[in-house]
């Protein structure tokens, strides 16, 4: 009997767009923003672009100098109109027609950020990913179009995800296990990075789409990047509200973050969804391997359906699997716990909060070897069939 854990990577995720960019006059003289792409929060769905961020903060590059940096500017919307509030109001520079003017702008994060503008056409921010999944933050990043003279209209900041949008399945495919699934994790990633914003505009804005669809052709087609820094040592361990059934089924797949088949509303979809530094790895290289994988509870059915007063306990403990990455900006990432035939998971402990990862298989298969004593030679006589 050898069973298993074997992953399937899953799906991509990009930004869902409104229908009409809806915008509120302002004097000329002002600089006015307009939003265009949104945030999502721990406590709130992935959303689209009618239910915008709360504020965001923005900073304004004339002639490679900085016109003003880390203003917040307050999002409201009211009966489908969205209005931008700076908490300071800036007015465009009597512009030298040889000198231009960008705005950067960051949402999302409640983080103090360390940002460097200063003589570069591509400001950076180092940013570090929450250890707690339930605070993790959807940052979000914009940058304008350039400005060669005043503008009468709002300047549209188009803002695109800056993270990676990570969740996991279970699906059992084997004929004779249970199992029960208590904890997720994903450990052995890159936490703290340094982003380097683009240097053209992000206004191109995605087209909506079902959760569960591919967009391959909705690529940024900008140089924005992450510049991973420190060790590989985060950690992100989600507690799922209630114990995951598993059962024999080769057919169904069970969520384990996404929210959705739990509730009616969009309130708590990706609550345990993990928002995690973009990064590539490489399981070949020692010491740069990822590991994702479930506490879990696997029971050896002796019927067709699981009893739990009779069924036997095989393991109870993380089940973890390594694997090669490369996450994308943007971009949503499934993960498929498969337990079928095989061995491809490896212990990893008994601490529900901590996992790890181990050589030993989860599950160890029962092998057989046969051999048959020979006779025992207990008599070797002649027997006289004619007597003379």
């Amino acid at each position: 009997m050898k069973k298993s854990l074997l992953i399937a990577a899953l799906a991509v995720f990009t930004m869902a767009s409104c229908s009409k960019d809806q915008v509120v006059e302002t004097p000329q003289e002002t600089i006015a923003f307009n939003v265009v792409a949104n945030k999502a929060t721990k406590a709130a769905d992935v959303y689209c672009n009618a239910n915008p961020m709360s504020e965001f903060a923005v900073w304004a590059s004339y002639g490679g100098e900085s016109y003003f940096a880390d203003e917040r500017v307050a999002v409201s919307v009211s009966e489908g109109t969205t209005t931008c509030t700076p908490d300071v109001v800036r007015y465009w520079p009597a512009f030298d027609k040889s000198q231009t003017m960008t705005f950067f702008a960051l949402a999302g994060t409640t983080t103090d950020l360390d940002w460097t503008e200063k003589g570069v056409t591509a400001p950076t921010v180092a940013y570090t990913i929450k250890d707690a999944v339930a605070e993790q933050e959807d940052v979000l990043f914009a940058r304008s179009a350039t400005f060669d003279d005043k503008s009468s209209a709002p300047v549209a900041m188009n803002f695109r995800h800056a993270l990676s949008l990570i969740e996991f399945k279970a699906k059992n495919e084997s004929d004779n296990l249970h199992v029960v699934i208590s904890n997720v994790c994903a450990t052995g990633v890159k936490k703290s990075g340094t982003f380097t914003f683009p240097t053209n505009p992000t206004t191109q804005n995605f087209q909506k789409h079902d959760d569960n669809s591919t967009d391959e052709d909705n690529t940024y087609n900008t140089d924005e990047k992450w510049e991973t820094s420190g060790e590989n040592n985060g950690e992100y361990v989600v507690a799922l509200a209630n114990n995951v059934s598993v059962p024999k089924d080769k057919t169904t797949y069970k969520s384990l973050t996404y929210l959705a088949a739990e509730d009616g509303t969009t309130a708590n979809y990706y609550s345990r969804s993990m928002l995690l530094m973009p990064q590539a790895t490489d399981t070949k290289v020692a010491g740069d391997e990822i590991y994702i994988g479930v506490y879990c509870q696997i029971y050896n059915m002796a019927g067709n359906t699981y009893v739990e007063a009779t069924d036997a306990l095989l393991y109870k403990g993380w089940a973890l699997v390594p694997i090669d990455i490369n996450w994308e900006m943007g971009k949503k990432y499934i993960y498929t716990f498969l337990f079928k035939n095989g061995n491809g998971g490896t212990q990893g402990g008994d601490d529900p909060k901590d996992p790890k990862p181990g050589t030993d298989p989860v599950l160890f298969q029962i092998d057989y070897t046969v051999s048959v004593d020979d006779f025992d030679l207990i008599l070797d006589q002649e027997v006289e069939m004619v007597k003379k």
